[in-house]
């Protein structure tokens, strides 16, 4: 018999398999012709893309349906890890286990679940239930079945994750031994304000010889002002030279808004950013932006400063290290990548973000539990159940339910594509509200807008869907019942809201992923931007760049699926199918997107894989704890004896998983293989000879050689030069105009002069 379920499903299905289809369509129908959207990391140089890191070319992929999945997947990991970085790998690998895991699922459930179910059969209306655990009698002997695919799943997520976490520690220790900066630099925080120098005789106690470079970090707020007031300024000239140039007219402005005298804009704005440059250079010169003596003061200074030492050995040791026995004081950790330091809040102390983050934690928690009431209220008026008790509705409500189709549209689609709109909206809030943290990096950022935006998607989407329907569902019955019956109507109760999940899969897979291909959002944009916003060739090329791929909040989604997939996986095993898809349309598109698309602007050492593992096993309790409960109710004690002993033991695993893995996964490994290094260290020798010899160009073969020996006498130089804040430098920000040269009132917008080295002491 087909119940109302059945027939929401079927209705959601067709629609999302129909934009599925129109979205993927639309995708390949743009992808050649706007390859700025599609396909900008395969543009050459020159083409309107920004520089970003490593400034890595890759291959673009060939027309057609097929052939951009397959070019996808021929780019390997070691070859993603080059160009894209740790994070895009192992992001990826997860979604690669996820998908082992889930198919490895589906086959049981398939073959065993399925035909348990459907033959234990207790009378359950509608077909979707009849494959379903509800279906299953309390006390029956079948219920061995769905005990043994906890054992399974169990066995399956020990295996699978601990393959992918020796992958992580592989590319881990291979990141770690990268000649790279952050390698040879430690972050310390917490640096006597008095005493800014201190810590260089705490590592010439600890590491003596191996100092190479000091960079303090200054608190400069008003230099900073003065920065962002002259790129300001320099984007309104651009704007003015560039109208020039197209219109053949001077512009003009009034000097205040509406009122005022009108002035000419080129003059003006070169006037203010000459001024500006002036005032800037002054500012970096006095001695209170620099460094007196290596024994003197720094004003300003933000009690946080980078140590460079002259191998990353001494380095890592060095970030182990405790240089103050009162704990709190000179705090050392490995240095974040320079572009993903957070200059602004690099000043902030550790007491400072402790209260910071404190507040943030209780405005999270509050916000968790308020966001349930829109939650919940838009998902109520997408049933016409509740849309009847609407006063004025109720004639809306008879006209619509004659025509199945509609309500199956209103009741199997509109709650979850709801639910989905309002998770997206929490994104910009949670991220506003984790930057009041002031964490230090970037990637910092990134892991707590990863860790709240999972926190909301569990309690919102897995606990309020599943508790919420599953006692609504059963109100009136728990009201007259004792406990023993409240017990047994939530665990029937509970296989129903597979359903809702089913179709929320179905959203996220078909018409979800297929969206993300296509991006409508960028293409549109970036439409309008060019069309009526970006005058300017700075202005252009941000119109065209797609920036960082979300990892975070991507994440944090994923993670819920495979919570939901896991839980109801042994309830209603026909959600393994959409699982599956998800996972694996999932990789598919997020690895279109992060080898073809988005420029990782910061790399943040792949350090959101600890926390997507933890997360992953809170997953394998949760399923745990819920069978425990659904097998109690069932009247099954062995299934809940033998459940509770895989909740044990998947605790012992997380523990020994964390004993074995966290320090190598933190600090690397000091005796890493010389192999691989030694290999990393002659391409990036033969790269900067390349670009060497591309820059000499021209030049006498004496002029060549005395380069190219300068260049490769001090490297430690360059790491230190990378850690000088990018405030105490001379703005290299230069004018630009399209089709225009630098003539007259332009020199005032090129860098004042070379970049000054005192900021910094090196060794």
């Amino acid at each position: 018999m087909v119940s109302l379920q059945d027939t929401n499903f079927v209705v959601s299905l067709v629609v999302n398999v129909v934009l599925a289809v129109l979205f993927f369509s639309l995708f390949l129908f743009f992808r050649k012709r706007v390859p700025q959207v599609y396909e900008p990391r395969c543009l050459k140089a020159g083409d309107g893309i920004p520089s970003h890191r490593q400034d890595t070319i890759v291959p673009s992929p060939p027309g057609g349906p097929i052939g951009w999945i397959t070019n996808s997947i021929r780019y390997n990991d070691d070859m993603l890890f080059d160009s894209h970085g740790i994070d895009a790998v192992m992001y990826l690998s997860f979604l690669r286990t996820v998908v082992f895991i889930v198919a490895c699922q589906l086959i049981y459930g398939v073959v065993v679940l399925f035909v348990v179910n459907v033959v234990a059969s207790t009378g359950e209306s509608g077909r979707l239930n009849a494959i379903s655990l509800a279906n299953v009698p309390s006390g029956s002997p079948l219920l061995g079945a769905h005990l043994v695919s906890v054992v399974v799943n169990t066995a399956l997520i020990f295996f699978f994750m601990f393959r992918n976490y020796k992958e992580y520690i592989r590319f881990r220790v291979r990141y770690k031994a990268l000649p790279a900066a952050h390698n040879y630099t430690v972050m310390f925080r917490e640096i006597t304000p008095a005493h800014p120098f201190s810590v260089l005789s705490r590592i010439e106690g600890v590491l003596p010889g191996h100092l190479a470079g000091y960079i303090p970090a200054l608190t400069v707020p008003a230099l900073d002002k003065m920065l962002t007031e002259r790129a300001a300024t320099l984007r309104k000239l651009e704007k003015a030279r560039t109208m020039f140039h197209l219109k053949g007219e001077r512009p003009v402005h009034k000097t205040t808004f509406l009122i005022g005298n009108k002035v000419d804009s080129i003059d003006t704005y070169t006037a203010e950013l000459a001024d500006l440059d002036t005032k800037i250079e002054a500012q970096q010169s006095e001695n209170k932006y620099r460094i007196e003596a290596v024994a003197g003061t720094v004003d300003n200074f933000s009690g946080t400063g980078f140590v460079v030492l002259d191998n990353s050995v001494s380095a890592n040791l060095c970030s182990r290290g405790v240089f103050d026995a009162s704990g709190y004081k000179f705090r050392v950790c490995s240095a974040p990548e320079p572009e993903d330091v957070h200059w602004r809040w690099l000043g902030v102390s550790h007491m400072s973000r402790f209260i910071r983050t404190t507040i943030v934690n209780i405005f999270i928690f509050f916000l968790v539990f308020f966001w349930l009431i829109p939650v919940t209220f838009v998902s109520a008026l997408t049933t016409l159940e509740n849309l009847a008790k609407v006063p004025g509705l109720d004639f809306l409500v008879r006209l619509l339910s004659l025509s199945p189709v509609i309500v199956g549209f209103i009741q199997g689609f509109l709650p979850s594509l709801a639910l989905i709109i309002f998770m997206i909206i929490l994104i910009p809030i949670i991220t506003a509200v984790a930057r009041i943290q002031g964490l230090p990096a970037q990637s910092d950022l990134a892991r707590s807008v990863f860790s709240k935006y999972y926190v909301f998607n569990v309690v919102n989407v897995f606990l309020g869907i599943t508790i919420g329907g599953s006692i609504f569902k059963v109100l009136d019955q728990i009201a007259g019942g004792g406990i023993n019956t409240i017990v047994d109507l939530l665990a029937h109760s509970l296989p129903q809201q597979a359903t809702f999940f089913i179709n929320y899969l179905m959203i996220l897979s078909l018409s979800g992923h297929f969206m993300s291909l296509w991006r409508p959002g960028p293409l549109i944009v970036r439409w309008l931007k060019l069309k009526w916003l970006a005058k300017t060739p700075k202005e252009r090329r941000a119109a065209e760049d797609m920036g960082q791929f979300p990892y975070a909040t991507s994440l944090a989604k994923h993670i819920l699926v495979f919570l939901i997939v896991l839980t109801y996986s042994t309830i209603s095993p026909f959600i393994l199918l959409f699982g599956c898809v998800y996972f694996a349309l999932a990789f598919i598109s997020s690895r279109y997107n992060i080898i073809h698309v988005h420029h990782p602007i910061y790399e943040g050492g792949g350090n959101m894989w600890p926390s997507t593992f933890n997360r992953v096993m809170v997953a394998a309790l949760i399923y745990q704890l819920t069978l425990i409960g659904v097998f109690s109710s069932y009247l099954f004690p062995a299934g809940a004896a033998v459940t509770a002993v895989c909740l044990v033991a998947t605790i012992i695993y997380w523990r020994k998983m964390h004993f074995y893995f966290s320090g190598v996964a933190e600090y690397g490994s000091l005796d890493h293989k010389p192999d691989d290094t030694e290999q990393l260290l002659k391409k990036k020798k033969a790269k900067e000879k390349e670009a060497l010899r591309i820059e000499v160009a021209g030049s006498s073969s004496e002029e060549h050689e005395g380069a190219e020996s300068s260049h490769h006498a001090s490297p430690l130089h360059g790491y230190v030069a990378q850690y000088r804040q990018p405030s105490l430098l001379v703005p290299d920000e230069v004018l630009e105009v399209a089709g225009g040269g630098e003539t007259g009132d332009m020199a005032s917008a090129a860098p004042m002069g070379s970049p000054s080295t005192g900021d910094d002491v090196e060794m």
